[in-house]
Parts: structure tokens; C-alpha cells; sequence
């Protein structure tokens, strides 16, 4: 587009029909907004490989939680690695009288009926219980 102004004022320059000065300063204007566009262009492809590194980086990661062996991580770890695997997995686990709300770190609630987890659920609880 800024190429087309630019032969446009070419022409009006050559037919007459601006003045050496307004030709000037028309171009001077045209090349301004054409180093903008390359210093935009150049800022969009900087996001663009940022952007594409950290989606590389994002799959290596979930690449390396799909193959962890949790089960057998767990079973190796003792108390206190227990302890700091669930401190760094679990973001909260909000106690509900029929069931649990569990926030892991980055993923959205998930919510744990209590007979889930080996956990009785209280008689008074539910559609059945005392109003």
C-alpha cells in the first residue's frame, strides 16, 4: 500500500502537478511510515519466534509429564518427598460436605465425591437429609 502512495506522488510529481518541496516532504512522510512498518514487521516476528519457542519449551514439558511414572515416583518417594510432590501438584483442596474441590496448578477445579477418595459421606448429606 505504501508502495502505491509512493508511485502515486511519483507521478504527480513527474505530470507537474506537485511541487519539488511538497514532493519532499510527501516522500519523507511515506518512508517514515514505511520504516514503521518494517519496525513493526520486525516486532511481529520477534513474538513469533518468542512465541514458537515457548510452545516448543510447553510441549517438551508436557512430552516429559506424559512419560513421568508417577506411580512408580510415588512408590520410591519417601514422607517428605511425598510431602512436596503434593505441595507442588495440588494448589488447594477445599473440604465440601459431600465431596472435595481440588485445584491443581494450572488446570481448572476438579470436583471428588468423598466415596472417590475412601471417604464416607456423611448421612445428613444430600437430596435425602434432614431440611
Amino acid at each position: 500500500m505504501l508502495s502505491e502512495h509512493r508511485r502515486k506522488l511519483l507521478e504527480l510529481y513527474y505530470a507537474g502537478s506537485i511541487s519539488e518541496e511538497g514532493f519532499k516532504e510527501e516522500e519523507k512522510r511515506i518512508m517514515a511510515d514505511v520504516e514503521l512498518a518494517r519496525e513493526h514487521a520486525n516486532e511481529e516476528r520477534t513474538q513469533d519466534a518468542a512465541k514458537n519457542d515457548l510452545e516448543l519449551r510447553f510441549e517438551e514439558v508436557a512430552r516429559t509429564l506424559r512419560e513421568l511414572d508417577i506411580d512408580a515416583i510415588w512408590a520410591a518417594a519417601n514422607i517428605e518427598e511425598r510431602r512436596v510432590l503434593v505441595n507442588e501438584l495440588i494448589e488447594s483442596v477445599t473440604v465440601f460436605p459431600d465431596h472435595l474441590e481440588v485445584k491443581v496448578c494450572g488446570a481448572p477445579a476438579l470436583n471428588v465425591l468423598l466415596g472417590e477418595v475412601g471417604l464416607k459421606v456423611p448421612e445428613i448429606v444430600g437430596v435425602e437429609g434432614p431440611t
